[in-house]
């Protein structure tokens, strides 16, 4: 590095790549601090030699989002991630084939955050993307319908993610095989939602059929109610006095009304 520095002075896109594998090997070496530093110099320098808009100055807002998050940073994380994503669509639009990496990356992010619907926006995206380049039977498109199905797991729609879950470990055991590690795992996600289904559906049925004993009980008492205050004499053999009470004087329709005087 320091010949670099001497040969290139301190901008230079050399120099920021040596910074870059630096951040790298203390990022695998566990030493987040310094993997953050690295790769923090790695992408001034970058912007500065060739540029904010520049692919490798977003490839560097990316590693070191994921650095940060590694670290526990997640909001900064998030906006390296959002900036990246940003700097690529107004470069190549929609269609970029990174935008699958960007929003898988934003979506479990957001997903560790327990922004769950956010997060399956993005997610969504992500898979829509993979499918248009690697076609609905690829191994980019399990995995993103496995992680698809989390999302919505988490936000209620287990049935619907059951389907999407479904439809990854069909792919993984169609290319991968079933003793593959990605295989199982489906398969075992499978077996935990539809667990999941069944005592949530439990839950429905008992509480509908407690709300349904509960109205029908309130229609017993509502019954004897009505019944005893419609007969009151069958109820305590004494004839109510009210009964021998003249009645009320009812009003004749020529009545005049008297009108109140106004007060000054």
């Amino acid at each position: 590095m320091n010949i670099y520095q001497q040969v290139y002075g301190a901008i230079h896109e050399d120099l920021a790549s040596v910074f870059r594998m630096l951040a790298r090997i203390h990022f695998l070496m566990d030493d987040l601090p310094q993997a953050i530093s690295f790769q923090k110099k790695a992408a001034i320098v970058f912007e500065r030699a060739l540029g904010v808009d520049h692919p490798d100055t977003i490839v560097a807002y990316v590693h070191l989002g994921l650095y940060c998050h590694s670290a526990g940073q997640i909001s900064i994380a998030l906006r390296l991630m959002y900036r990246a994503r940003y700097l690529t669509l107004l470069l190549y639009g929609e269609g970029h084939p990174d935008l699958a990496t960007f929003d898988t990356n934003i979506g479990l992010m957001l997903h560790g955050l327990k922004e769950y619907k956010v997060s399956l926006r993005f997610l969504r995206n992500a898979l829509n993307v993979q499918i248009r380049y690697h076609g609905d039977e690829s191994v980019q498109s399990a995995m993103g319908y496995h992680l698809v199905a989390r999302a919505l797991a988490n936000t209620g729609e287990v049935h619907q993610a059951i389907q999407e879950e479904r439809r990854a470990f069909g792919l993984y055991s169609k290319m991968l095989g079933p003793d593959d590690v990605r295989t199982k795992g489906s398969r075992d996600c499978v077996k935990q939602l539809t667990h999941v289904a069944v005592e949530m559906q439990k839950k429905v049925n008992e509480a509908r059929i407690q709300r349904e004993q509960t109205s029908s009980v309130d229609l017993e008492f509502l019954s004897q109610m009505l019944h005893h205050f419609n007969h009151p004499q069958m109820e305590t053999g004494v004839t109510s006095g009210l009964s021998n009470s003249p009645p009320m004087p009812v009003p004749s329709s020529t009545a005049t009304i008297v009108e109140m005087p106004d007060v000054e």
